[in-house]
């Protein structure tokens, strides 16, 4: 529901004066908006500490969340600051998946960086990235060979519907020891743990979002999120061969990119 500060981010974006047409306007600038409002919630230890009562319920939901999926209490918390500045670029240039960062300082001095991945959908799964199949391999860390073959075939071919099932079967086999490192570097850009790194998120937030009204949210870490990812890709089918992940590509790059929903 749109609560006292959603009504205001909704006022401050003009989501209500956007054409029901354009559907990329309006999804960008929710995007924008929902950004906005977790960096509302944890602008400082006020705004957090006020969000965290039960006079604001859907705050109060966003910040335990938050809260709990860095296994953080809020009596161990001195300060906090948000900011969607200073990104920083990937070692290609690129942009990160972090969209903001929330900074904690605890009662002990001590302080977290925690780099924010937040998309907005009325999907259950969102796309988490858009890569060729040698960047991709190379950032897993998978050589050359029959797997970054298969890989590729799927790329070129669009989808697995001209695999045979013995080529599918040897994708799922040989693609199983790199299942975390491949999903991790899907979602973050780096197949290795990291914590703190602001190229890399530690947590993911997911906003659904129907008919441009809030709905509900879902904040996972990201190996809680890729333990479940794989849990899902263990099911008799294998989807996503054993990934979890929706394996498909974007109306524009056809057969030059692969893209992954999760």
């Amino acid at each position: 529901m749109r609560t006292e500060l959603l009504s205001k981010l909704y006022d401050d974006f003009g989501i209500d004066q956007l054409p029901h047409a354009q559907h990329g306007i309006t999804s960008d600038r929710l995007g924008k908006l929902y950004e906005k409002y977790i960096l509302d919630i944890f602008k400082d230890i006020e705004s957090l500490t006020k969000y965290s009562t039960d006079v604001y319920p859907q705050e109060k939901d966003i910040s335990s969340q938050l809260l709990n999926a860095l296994n953080f209490d809020l009596s161990e918390i001195l300060n906090v600051s948000s900011s969607d500045a200073d990104l920083g670029r990937t070692i290609a240039g690129g942009s990160p998946k972090t969209d903001a960062t929330i900074t904690f300082t605890f009662n002990d001095q001590s302080s977290r960086l925690v780099p924010l991945n937040i998309k907005h959908s009325s999907k259950k799964k969102v796309s988490i990235a858009e890569y060729d199949v040698d960047t991709i391999c190379t950032g897993v860390g998978i050589p050359d060979g029959e797997l970054k073959e298969l890989i590729r075939k799927h790329q070129n071919d669009q989808s697995a519907k001209l695999f045979t099932p013995i080529q599918k079967q040897r994708l799922t086999e040989l693609l199983e020891p790199y299942r975390e490192r491949f999903i991790r570097w899907c979602v973050t850009l780096s197949a290795e743990k990291s914590e703190g790194n602001i190229l890399h998120p530690d947590l993911l937030i997911r906003f659904k979002v129907v008919d441009r009204e809030y709905v509900d949210v879902t904040i996972k870490n990201i190996d809680d999120y890729v333990n479940d990812r794989i849990a899902e890709g263990s099911k008799a089918r294998k989807p996503g061969f054993g990934t979890g992940l929706n394996w498909t590509y974007a109306s524009g790059s056809k057969a030059k990119k692969m893209q992954f929903k999760g």
